[in-house]
């Protein structure tokens, strides 16, 4: 039977086959990324939510912000309880929000765009083998003749759109540093965006 990982798991094993996770102890809270407004709703008196600063982003989910009831988007997206009470099993419900979550949420936008430059920086000769060392690093296994074909296809295509549309490649790569073709960093981070979606990436056996 298949279970999907806790909330912060889930954040935990996709910034790790990113290479961002960061595994050190901490007395300091981590503050990832989050989305504008995430302080909105709070007043008495208002606030605005500030992010942490290099590896503070990247600390395990155990050490994420929240603020007493006021979740953080992404765990509240994956059935984190509130800490109001006492919880002895999690509800573990399947929306659109959560897959939603991880396409846009800031941190797995930037572990998407890792993943990609993690590809391009290995030393396989061609994009299947990068396609396939990729796969593998996400859900454990080699890749299956369909799918391949299927993220080659798309691979294929993202390339063809970021280098008709440079600036919105350049807008997604921002916050990873890298020296080569922004277009071609672009077109990687989508497929690793794809791949950290699907839902062997977020569940056990």
């Amino acid at each position: 039977e298949r279970y999907r990982l806790p909330a912060e798991f889930v954040r935990d094993a996709l910034l790790s086959v990113s290479g961002l996770l960061v595994l050190d102890q901490s007395t300091q809270a981590s503050r990832p990324r989050q989305p504008v407004g995430y302080y909105a709703h709070l007043n008495f008196p208002t606030r605005k939510y500030e992010a942490g600063t290099g590896s503070n982003q990247y600390l395990r989910g155990v050490y994420v912000h929240w603020h007493r009831q006021f979740l953080p988007p992404m765990l509240k997206a994956f059935d984190a309880p509130s800490r109001e009470e006492c919880v002895a099993k999690r509800t573990e419900s399947n929306t659109p929000q959560a897959a939603l979550t991880l396409l846009n949420d800031p941190s797995l936008v930037e572990a998407a765009v890792s993943l990609g430059r993690r590809a391009l920086l290995t030393p396989s000769s061609s994009d299947d083998q990068r396609l396939d060392w990729m796969w593998q690093q996400v859900v454990t296994r080699p890749l299956e003749a369909d799918e391949l074909a299927v993220l080659r296809q798309l691979l294929d295509q993202n390339r063809k759109q970021y280098s008709e549309e440079i600036d919105s490649a350049r807008a997604f790569i921002a916050d990873v540093e890298f020296k080569g073709e922004p277009a071609e960093l672009a077109a990687w981070a989508a497929v690793g965006r794809t791949m950290l979606n699907v839902s062997e990436a977020i569940t056990r056996n």
